[in-house]
C-alpha cells in the first residue's frame, strides 16, 4: 500500500474514533422501531423526574399489550432523551417506568406524519403499579 494511502486510512480511522468519543452522553436514540411510513413520526423523551427511567414502551392504542421496552439495556438518566423515529401516524399508547417502579401512562395520543412530538416526564403525577 502506497505510504499516503496509508496515511489517510490511519487518519480516517483516528478522525471516526474522535468523533464517536465526542458524541453527546446525554441522549439515547434508537431508530425505525416500528415500520417505517412516508414522513413518519418522531417522539421524544425527556426525563426531568427525580429517578432514572428503566423502562419506555410505545404500542399502538388498539393493542391489548404493551410494545417492547425501547430502552433494552440502557437506562434513561435524569437530564437525558430518548430520541424514537419511525413511528407510523396513528394513535399510539406510552408508558414510562422509573427505578422506583412508579409509572406513568399517556393513551391515545395522535401521531401524524412528519410530526416531532415530546413526552416531557417531570416530578409529579406517578403511579405506583
Amino acid at each position: 500500500m502506497p505510504r499516503h494511502a496509508l496515511t489517510l486510512l490511519v487518519l480516517t480511522l483516528i478522525a471516526s474514533a474522535l468523533a464517536s468519543a465526542c458524541a453527546p452522553a446525554h441522549a439515547v436514540e434508537r431508530r425505525n422501531i416500528y415500520t417505517v411510513a412516508p414522513a413518519a413520526a418522531t417522539l421524544v423523551v425527556q426525563n426531568r423526574s427525580r429517578e432514572p427511567i428503566y423502562r419506555v414502551q410505545l404500542s399502538p392504542s388498539a393493542s391489548s399489550s404493551w410494545g417492547a421496552d425501547q430502552l433494552g439495556a440502557d437506562v434513561l438518566q435524569v437530564g437525558q432523551q430518548l430520541t424514537l423515529r419511525g413511528i407510523a401516524p396513528g394513535h399510539w399508547d406510552l408508558r414510562v417506568i422509573d427505578r422506583s417502579g412508579h409509572v406513568k401512562e399517556w393513551r391515545l395520543e395522535a401521531f401524524y406524519a412528519g410530526g416531532t412530538y415530546t413526552a416531557d416526564i417531570g416530578p409529579s403525577g406517578w403511579a405506583s403499579l
